[in-house]
């Protein structure tokens, strides 16, 4: 009694199904049943169905193939055409594939199913031949053909940039980083390496030059006219070029602490390093602080250097002072 059942229900259920999928048919043809190695095979798949019926309609590509065991390789697969007439709707896609061995073979049917996941149609197997290519023997042998290169166009750079762009990207990215700190080291150990500075000795003597730099200074008024800071600068430069011809010290690489510690080192007089240095404030604090001073600190100002040359001036006395003692170098005292 229960095996009847069973087979009652199985009956029933096999009915329903034909009456419910009698309006679906599935079909597929080739474009040819004889291939050679190597050619392409477009095979049609049409479903027909009406509007009230939902179809998953399978994605035919490699890994449909690959899902079917088939001994194919996919080509390509145009994509789902759907066409509508009279409550009737026909779905067709082509699919391309290519076959590398001769011999019969069989495409198998492809299933589809409804939104339930129930079989409700299925195409019919395609048969053809792949055959090969027909060898003349009598023909002399030809040389083996060069590797073509494969032409390399927009499409191409464009798959190139989408599976490497990220990493490209970040190359660049880092290759920009180690070059900008490449370039700032270079440059901060120029800016420290100390510059080698080259002594040319004068043909006149450096005070001689000071002296008359120092005339010319004068003459031109800057502070009467108002240049009360150019006055200073020039003042204070001439001086600095005084002490590089005079003893030899890079003067003008140095701030004013340090060309006093270096006239120290030379021996100079210590009234003489005072006067100099005084000369060295007022400059400052008119070149930095924006001092003002007045008439009188001008002319002030301007003898400190004047006397500061005179006085240490490398007269023939001195020469000779300084060959009877070569560990003293400096002006005569005041």
């Amino acid at each position: 009694m229960k095996k009847r059942s069973i087979i009652v229900f199985l009956l029933f259920f096999t009915f329903s199904f034909c009456g419910h999928a009698q309006n679906i048919t599935a079909t597929a043809h080739l474009d040819t049943n004889q291939i050679t190695i190597g050619d392409y095979l477009n095979i049609t798949v049409k479903v027909n169905t009406t509007q009230d019926q939902q179809i998953l309609f399978p994605i035919m590509d490699e890994k449909f193939l690959e899902l079917l065991e088939t001994p194919f390789d996919w080509i390509t697969n145009s994509p789902i055409d759907t066409v509508l007439e009279n409550n009737q709707i026909t779905l067709s896609q082509k699919l391309t594939i290519i076959v590398f061995d001769s011999g019969s073979y069989t495409f198998p049917p492809i299933p589809f199913f409804n939104i339930d996941s129930l079989l409700i149609a299925q195409s019919n197997p395609l048969h053809f031949h792949v055959s090969t290519i027909a060898v003349d023997t009598t023909a002399a042998y030809k040389d083996i053909k060069p590797i073509l290169k494969a032409p390399f166009g927009l499409h191409e750079l464009w798959l190139y940039l989408k599976k490497y762009g990220l990493l490209i990207l970040l190359s660049l990215i880092l290759i920009g980083i180690i070059t900008y700190l490449l370039v700032r080291y270079f440059k901060n150990k120029k800016r420290r390496k100390p510059r080698e500075v080259k002594h040319v000795i004068p043909v006149e003597e450096a005070h001689i030059i000071a002296l008359r730099e120092l005339e010319l200074l004068n003459q031109k008024k800057l502070w009467e006219a108002g240049k009360v800071k150019q006055y200073y600068s020039e003042l204070s430069e001439i001086i600095r070029v005084y002490i590089e011809n005079r003893w030899q010290i890079s003067a003008m690489e140095m701030v004013s602490n340090e060309i006093l510690a270096a006239l120290q080192e030379k021996s100079v007089i210590e009234e003489e390093i005072k006067r100099v240095n005084k000369m060295f404030v007022m400059a400052d604090l008119v070149k930095f602080a924006k001092w003002n001073p007045l008439p009188s600190e001008h002319h002030l100002a301007f003898q400190f250097g004047k006397q500061f040359v005179e006085n240490t001036a490398k007269t023939e006395s001195s020469v000779e002072q300084n060959e009877n003692n070569p560990h003293q170098e400096g002006g005569p005292d005041e």
